[in-house]
């Protein structure tokens, strides 16, 4: 009687865990899936993306490039040195002359010095270095294919290289159609505005005309022609 009835519970226990076990086995993939991060669905059938090869084709160079950058640095250095007149005035200074005059000549050398640095990265932060054309082209492309992608246009992407204000350099790319000519800008040696940034490019060496018109927003002088 014991053997019987442990044979009909065991039945009846296989037959009411069978569904649940089934179930836990068929949804078990999709679980470990979740988990461990992997995804069920077949890859993606658009192809392998195409290389692309970067293309940079210098279009501008600014003839005081050289001299202008050599001028930042010497006021750079130029106004670090200045900052250190007071201690020396304080340490070195004679007794027959009062400290107001040693805080008013301290003063005045170090605005001097401090002044004409300011002003020379004001008037010379948008000076132009180098523009280049920048195009993207796919890899194995032939030259003439690569030459009309290279045409200039709305959409061209230009790059322009400044200088910081401890005279290195720094690049920035803009698309054609974001520049704001300047013909009447309240500052010096500016071009064209392309957001918040100032520029400023030399006409009359200026090779690519049409470019040109483009970035002055004017027609051009006889001497840039």
């Amino acid at each position: 009687a014991a053997m019987m009835l442990r044979r009909v519970c065991a039945g009846t226990l296989r037959r009411r865990w069978k569904p649940v076990v089934g179930a836990w086995a068929e949804h078990r993939p999709c679980l470990v899936s979740q988990k461990m991060g992997f995804s069920t669905t077949p890859e993606d059938a658009s192809g392998p993306e195409v290389a692309r090869e970067e293309r940079i084709e210098q279009i501008y160079e600014a003839p005081l490039a050289g001299a202008i950058a050599s001028l930042k640095r010497v006021s750079v250095t130029t106004a670090m040195l200045s900052l250190t007149i007071p201690p020396a005035v304080v340490l070195m200074g004679s007794e027959a002359v009062p400290m107001a005059g040693q805080v008013a000549i301290t003063a005045v050398t170090v605005g001097a010095s401090l002044g004409s640095t300011a002003l020379i990265h004001y008037l010379f932060t948008p000076y132009v270095l180098q523009m280049a054309h920048v195009t993207a082209s796919e890899a194995g492309v032939d030259d003439q294919s690569a030459s009309e992608a290279a045409e200039l246009g709305p959409q061209s992407e230009i790059e322009a290289t400044t200088l910081t204000y401890f005279g290195g350099r720094k690049t920035t790319r803009f698309r054609v159609d974001e520049v704001e000519p300047q013909p009447k800008a309240g500052r010096p040696f500016v071009s064209f505005r392309v957001g918040d940034k100032y520029f400023f490019v030399h006409g009359t060496i200026f090779e690519n005309k049409t470019l040109l018109r483009r970035l002055l927003g004017r027609p051009l002088k006889d001497i840039e022609r």
